[in-house]
């Protein structure tokens, strides 16, 4: 057997399927195991423009790659979908260069990887649906740790005839100005969770602080601030309630920066906590403390306006207080 034909023997006998082509894109060997991986008869394209073997869909990205071999660059891979025979196949291109650099064809091998590739599409499948029922256990998760703690804050507050309801009512007023500004569901949902929640960390402030008749000592007030830290503390583990937190925490910062516990001002408190601030303050003025009698409807929007500016974001202050003027609110029957 001569060189050239044990060559063309070896090439026949390779297990994956070798097509080449001339400079003109035309076929000239085929394999036999590129008839059976691309289906193909290779008396029925050789000879042939490799553009008419390829289904129309296929012919511009195929001109990409030849195009992309024929400027000195020497290697192109491709997955496809061979719709003759609904495989798989992996195409690697190989620019043929003779020694002075000119372009002389084009090696075209071939593979059937449909069982490696249905395989990672099962794969990728499985990661999906994993990751779909973990973020559904996630989910689930924190229902289940936020509605554990509105039950821990109606309990606390059951146990308080001042501050029974006040979360509930805060969180039902927060709601109400939201739908009425049309404000975004994410944020308007993180408000309102963080309106049921912002005062449980409560729960780490001695009781005879929390029920004193009196006004509290400078030492008193200083325990008494804590609790926006201590609520943030509780819900930080949860990383979905990360916008929760921060609203949590700053809800007792004033406009003109002289809040606590961080003194932030202005715009740097999150919008969440500034209404926040609105509505607890009204609904605590207007509510019985152990210290003093509840403020009249009239007299608690009096206190807020006067503090725009200075306790209160002036902007959102104007809203909400229109807002209640108007009587769009739906406030309870005793206003």
């Amino acid at each position: 057997m001569e060189g050239r034909d044990l060559f063309v023997s070896v090439l026949e006998q390779m297990p994956d399927g070798l097509i080449v082509l001339d400079n003109n894109d035309k076929v000239v060997f085929v394999n036999k195991a590129a008839e059976k991986i691309s289906d193909i008869k290779k008396e029925s394209i050789l000879g042939v423009d490799v553009y008419q073997c390829h289904p129309e869909h296929e012919k511009e990205k195929l001109g990409k790659a030849l195009d992309y071999l024929k400027n000195k660059k020497h290697e192109v891979r491709r997955i496809f979908h061979n719709e003759t025979n609904n495989t798989t196949q992996e195409n690697l291109y190989r620019a043929i260069f003779d020694e002075e650099g000119e372009f002389l064809g084009s090696l075209v091998m071939t593979r059937d990887i449909s069982e490696k590739y249905d395989l990672d599409e099962k794969k990728l499948l499985l990661i999906d649906q994993m990751d779909d029922k973990i973020k559904d256990l996630r989910a689930r998760f924190q229902n289940l740790f936020l509605s554990s703690l509105e039950t821990l804050v109606n309990t606390l507050e059951a146990k308080d005839y001042y501050t029974k309801g006040h979360s509930m009512r805060v969180a039902s007023l927060c709601e109400r100005f939201l739908e009425r500004e049309s404000l975004m569901v994410p944020l308007k949902q993180n408000i309102i969770v963080a309106a049921k929640l912002h005062d449980i960390g409560k729960i780490g402030i001695k009781e005879s602080i929390l029920m004193k008749n009196d006004k509290l000592t400078a030492e008193e007030n200083e325990q008494m601030q804590q609790h926006p830290i201590i609520t943030a503390k509780i819900l930080e583990p949860m990383d979905e309630l990360k916008d929760v937190v921060e609203i949590v925490r700053h809800h007792h910062e004033r406009y003109d920066g002289t809040g606590y516990p961080d003194g932030l001002k202005g715009n740097a408190i999150p919008f969440g906590a500034r209404l926040l601030a609105l509505v607890d303050a009204f609904d605590a003025m207007t509510s019985v403390r152990p210290y003093r009698d509840s403020l009249s409807f009239e007299e608690a929007v009096s206190q807020i306006r006067n503090n725009l500016g200075t306790q209160f974001d002036p902007q959102l202050g104007e809203k909400f207080l229109l807002h209640l003027e108007l009587g769009d609110l739906d406030l309870p029957d005793f206003f």
